[in-house]
């Protein structure tokens, strides 16, 4: 779409995915996410908008409609859709993006869709387990080998209301990406979690 929205147009791109059938779709919002902006009128809620605080939670809000859109017509036609974060939340969110401190690494995990029993689950888990979960959802033996990492681990079980003793999962950090940690620009850090810490 020209001189559309990008939350928008992101939605608009998945929509015709979803339409259209696709098996598999990857939808990658960029909101809230600096620069911050003020997004159209009909999409948020928040005034007067004074701060990078406001413009991040309008977007947010913005957001937040966008996928409501995309959900109402994905889940009546069958779909399991994820919403998962890669970080935490920015600064003028209030969060610690770019840390391992928890408000870098902790973020929501949340499914819907015919395999999801409804419900609150507070086992650990990472992107890392989106691989092993998708291959599960399509009922495809995963055994975590080399092309998932050895730690990817299928949410389905805890999807569908099975406990599942994992205790942990990992974060880390350093820069540049794609870099040896023991030699980036940064100090290499990381973090392991659990249930209560």
């Amino acid at each position: 779409m020209v001189n559309a929205y990008v939350t928008t147009d992101t939605t608009e791109d998945a929509l015709a995915c979803v339409r259209g059938g696709v098996d598999l779709i990857s939808v990658s919002y960029h909101a809230p996410h600096s620069p911050w902006h003020v997004p159209p009128a009909h999409l948020h809620s928040i005034a007067p908008i004074l701060s990078d605080r406001d413009r991040a939670r309008a977007m947010l809000q913005a957001a937040d409609r966008e996928l409501g859109r995309l959900l109402a017509e994905a889940l009546p036609r069958g779909y399991t859709v994820f919403v998962f974060m890669d970080n935490g939340t920015a600064q003028a969110l209030g969060g610690r993006k770019g840390t391992v401190f928890d408000g870098g690494v902790r973020v929501p995990c949340l499914a819907a869709g015919p395999l999801v029993a409804p419900g609150v689950e507070d086992t650990p888990c990472g992107v890392v387990d989106l691989y092993s979960t998708i291959l599960a959802v399509f009922g495809i033996p995963g055994d975590g080998g080399p092309h998932m990492g050895p730690h990817s681990r299928s949410l389905l079980p805890l999807l569908q209301g099975q406990p599942e003793p994992r205790r942990w999962c990992y974060a880390e950090r350093w820069t540049p990406v794609g870099s040896d940690p023991r030699f980036g620009v940064t100090p290499w850090a990381r973090a392991v979690r659990g249930t209560r810490y």
